[in-house]
């Protein structure tokens, strides 16, 4: 039989089970689909746009490596990924708004209708204000940056369609996605044809374009991936249920950054301390918590070892010294310059280990605030943009997404941006206040922790609010905690 008169058998078959009203054939036919699709979708509700962004999810890591092979071979800054995602911005903003009119979402509609009015007035305030505006670049910007509060509102209406209320399918459509991302990590670097995360130092961020956001990524997953294997083992012979966890908390530490280093040992040791309080608490499941305290123990000395090949202690070692010779050359410089010059060094000298870790970020910050005082009331309430003139006639973004949101979309703009992740931290709030311990699951400390760990690699590091590639993936995760643990029925 050939997949298309398979599929017509379905199709034939859940017409005539709704027509029959036979339970036990529903049943039959609910399976079927499950196997077949890998979507465990009730048959009235399987809408493409639903499977569209269920599908999407294991997608990311391809369109990231398109998008690296069009900067880095054919040179053109038009990728097929940006081309994808950009239409996706607008069916998902079609999609939202049809949805929300449907099921008359009114709070909705009327926060991106506020939302939209801000964005304007931004690129109004911008183009009156600034000597250099370009149109192109302040849309891209805004394009990025919106892109997680659309993910975010498309996906809060996926789960609607989805009959497993636990998530199954957008866990494993990430763990797809992460295994593609830790194959082809470890590919590129066994056949040596890796891409270097840094000019200097160590570290390969594989095939893909950008070090710091395959490596938010793989942090920002990791408590999912480990949900997954956790959750599907069950006794020795689910062993290799483990492996797309080991697979992925090795390849953060090829990245060589900090935060893929810190975040692979960080969540494995939780799911470690986690596991041990649960065999002291729970007499039930004793044999499943054993064996996966083993297996999560083996993963993370596997990652000790693995951590002494790799170039991540070394880079934040020549990161050190590269700061402290830097800091050298400031005061040796401010001994004979002028007095704002000392104050300035003085600033930085005070902040060492802040500016180790923000990678000297503090200095674009404190630029980007002065140029913000300096700007008129417009600017201030509705945002400085993106394409702004500094001395070398260009743009430099703090790449820390608070800041960056705060400064481009001023005080009105960035009050506007945080409504929703407001509203979802707070629901997380009063879920613990109303669930008490019962709140505190496996599942929602890891999904919690990596939300944190996210909201942490946007303050620090950037490129998570700003980049749809790993804002995607923050979007999922305060959907999951928000629908699994909400005290409200809708938005």
């Amino acid at each position: 039989m050939t997949k298309r008169e398979f599929l017509l058998d379905f199709l034939s078959t859940a017409w005539y089970t709704n027509k029959m009203k036979n339970p036990y054939l529903t049943k039959i036919v609910k399976m079927k689909l499950k196997g077949v699709y890998g979507l465990n979708l009730s048959i009235n509700k399987r809408h493409l746009m639903e499977r569209m962004l269920i599908i999407f999810i294991a997608l990311q890591p391809v369109l990231d490596l398109l998008t690296s092979f069009s900067l880095h071979y054919l040179k053109t800054s038009l990728t097929f990924g940006l081309i994808v995602r950009t239409l996706m911005f607008g069916v998902t903003a079609v999609y939202i708004f049809y949805v929300s009119i449907k099921n008359n979402h009114k709070k909705i509609l009327i926060y991106f209708v506020v939302l939209a009015v801000a964005l304007v007035l931004n690129l109004y305030v911008g183009y009156q204000s600034k000597t250099t505006f370009n149109l192109v670049e302040e849309i891209k910007y805004i394009t990025k940056t919106i892109y997680f509060i659309l993910m975010l509102f498309s996906y809060y209406f996926v789960w609607d369609y989805i009959k497993n209320r636990k998530t199954d399918i957008l866990l494993n459509k990430i763990v797809v996605g992460m295994l593609v991302v830790g194959i082809v990590m470890i590919v590129s670097l066994l056949t040596g044809t890796a891409i270097k995360s840094y000019t200097y130092g160590f570290g390969s961020k594989g095939w893909f374009s950008s070090g710091n956001e395959i490596s938010a990524i793989m942090a920002i997953c990791s408590p999912m991936v480990i949900i997954y294997s956790f959750n599907h083992t069950d006794t020795w012979k689910d062993f290799y249920k483990w492996l797309p966890s080991l697979v992925l908390l090795a390849s953060s530490l090829i990245v060589g950054t900090k935060v893929g280093m810190i975040s692979s040992f960080f969540f494995i040791t939780v799911t470690i301390i986690l596991i041990a309080l649960q065999l002291f608490i729970n007499s039930t499941n004793r044999k499943k918590l054993i064996v996966n305290a083993i297996l999560s123990i083996f993963v993370l000395a596997s990652l000790a070892t693995l951590s002494q090949n790799t170039g991540a202690v070394d880079n934040l070692k020549q990161n050190n010294q590269r700061l402290e010779a830097k800091q050298q050359a400031e005061e040796a410089e401010a001994e004979t310059g002028d007095e704002p010059q000392q104050e300035t060094t003085s600033t930085v000298k005070t902040n060492k280990i802040i500016r180790l870790l923000l990678s000297s970020r503090d200095i674009f910050l404190v630029k980007k605030n002065n140029e913000f005082k300096q700007a008129n009331v417009g600017q201030k309430l509705f945002g400085l943009g993106y394409s702004t003139t500094n001395e070398n006639g260009y743009t430099k973004m703090i790449e820390m997404d608070f800041f960056d949101l705060f400064y481009s979309f001023g005080i009105i703009g960035f009050l506007i941006y945080l409504i929703p992740i407001l509203y979802f931290m707070y629901s997380f709030l009063m879920a613990i206040t109303k669930k008490g311990r019962s709140f505190f699951s496996f599942e929602n400390i890891l999904m919690f922790l990596g939300l944190i760990i996210g909201i942490g690699i946007s303050v620090v590091a950037g490129h998570v609010f700003s980049a749809p590639a790993v804002s995607i993936y923050i979007a999922i995760i305060m959907v999951y905690l928000y629908k699994n643990n909400q005290y409200k029925t809708s938005v």
